[in-house]
Order: C-alpha cells, then sequence, then structure tokens
C-alpha cells in the first residue's frame, strides 16, 4: 500500500470517527419533558421474562443499571411498529414505555427498592428546539398524529426522577437515561 492511500484511509477514518463523536454529543443534548401520566395498566410477561428480571434483580444493585438493564431487555423484546401489540412484540413509543415501566417495576419489586416506575406523554427537544414541531413541518401528514408527542418512562424515589426512553434507544441504538432532581 503506497503513502497516499494510507494517508486517505487515516484521514477517512478520522472523519468517520469525527462524525461518530459529533452525533454521540447531539443525542446527548436531547432533553425530555413530562406534559402528563400515560394510564397504566399492568402488562403481561412470560415466565422467561420473569426469569431474567429475577436474575436482573440478583446480579445488580444500583438502580441506573437495572433501569438500563430493563431498558436493554425491552429493546430485545419489542420492535417498533405504529400499533401496539405487545403480545407481538411490536410497539410504538406508548407500547415502549408501558413494558419498560412494568418490567422496571417487577425488577424492583423483586429486589426490594423504594423506586416506581411509570408511562408518561412528553415532548422531546434539542437545544430548546421542539422536535415534534419539527418532525411535523418535514414529514407527510399522514405521520402528524405520530409526532404530536412521545411517551417515555419516569423513575421516581423520593425528589429523585430518572427519565428513560426505551424506543428511543431501540431507534437510535443509546442509552436514553436522565437523572433529575425535583
Amino acid at each position: 500500500m503506497n503513502l497516499s492511500i494510507k494517508k486517505k484511509s487515516i484521514k477517512i477514518l478520522l472523519a468517520l470517527l469525527g462524525i461518530a463523536v459529533a452525533f454521540y454529543l447531539l443525542l446527548s443534548q436531547i432533553t425530555f419533558t413530562k406534559v402528563n401520566v400515560r394510564p397504566y395498566s399492568h402488562i403481561s410477561i412470560s415466565s422467561r421474562i420473569d426469569q431474567k428480571l429475577n436474575e436482573l434483580a440478583t446480579e445488580y444493585d444500583s438502580p441506573e443499571t437495572i433501569i438500563k438493564k430493563c431498558a436493554d431487555l425491552t429493546c430485545e423484546e419489542l420492535s417498533f411498529s405504529y400499533k401496539n401489540d405487545l403480545e407481538e412484540g411490536k410497539a410504538n413509543c406508548i407500547g415502549y414505555a408501558q413494558y419498560t415501566s412494568e418490567i422496571i417495576n417487577r425488577t424492583f419489586r423483586k429486589k426490594g427498592l423504594p423506586y416506581h416506575a411509570i408511562p408518561v406523554v412528553g415532548k422531546l427537544s434539542l437545544f430548546g428546539v421542539d422536535l415534534h414541531q419539527v418532525a411535523r413541518r418535514i414529514l407527510p401528514n399522514k405521520y402528524y398524529p405520530f409526532f404530536h408527542d412521545h411517551d417515555f418512562v419516569e423513575v421516581k424515589e423520593g425528589n429523585r426522577i430518572i427519565i428513560v426512553d426505551s424506543s428511543l434507544q431501540d431507534l437510535l441504538g443509546k442509552h436514553f437515561l436522565k437523572d433529575y432532581h425535583q
């Protein structure tokens, strides 16, 4: 390989690395704003999933780690769809939030932790720009109802709130976990 090909290869790799870092930094700036609480009902889960939750409760002590592992499990079990059909493993952000809340709560109960997860309706923004408004401006009108709001999970313990978004994680391949204090 001659020197000019090596230099070009290095430049390309550095450019790709720069793009990856910029993408990661951009995603880390997404903010979540709760608008309302989504009505929540318990979801049936299989004995296989319940066994995985037992393993999580036994293996991990940190609430943040448990939340991340539950979000990972949600992403393994569900695939994105415009309509919720949790029995078939298909869900939109509402289903992802409901499923994630359910398995987080079950794992915390097994672990004896006082945290409680609920699905919430909210908005996403990036650098203060409402991403729902942007999506409605650039996408066809048939998608308008889909971008009206977004569901994610709020995990509370005392005045500590942890936000987790497993549907965005499944879409973009990055954990979305934000820790707030009231």
